[in-house]
């Protein structure tokens, strides 16, 4: 199959960090990274992972958000509810 439009390729990473605040670390306050990197013009399927920039790539972190995270129920330790503010 042919196609007239060159290859783009995308990519995008999340980062969660969280630590407990509270005794019994039930509450938790963090900061969520989100990176993205892009090219286009048929470039290298790796090429996302290069840092360059240039006129056929761009990359960069794209928002951050500062984040807490709650467990409501102690005794079901893999059930939590989480709230972040994302800013572009």
């Amino acid at each position: 199959m042919n196609s007239d439009k060159a290859k783009e390729t995308y990519f995008t990473s999340t980062v969660n960090v969280f630590t407990g605040i509270s005794d019994n670390n039930r509450l938790n306050i963090g900061l969520l990274l989100e990176y993205r990197s892009n090219t286009i013009n048929g470039k290298s399927i790796t090429a996302v992972f290069n840092l360059a920039q240039d006129a056929s790539s761009i990359n960069g972190l794209s928002s951050f958000a500062p984040a807490v995270k709650w467990q409501p129920i102690s005794t079901i330790g893999n059930f939590s509810i989480q709230s972040a503010f994302h800013i572009p």
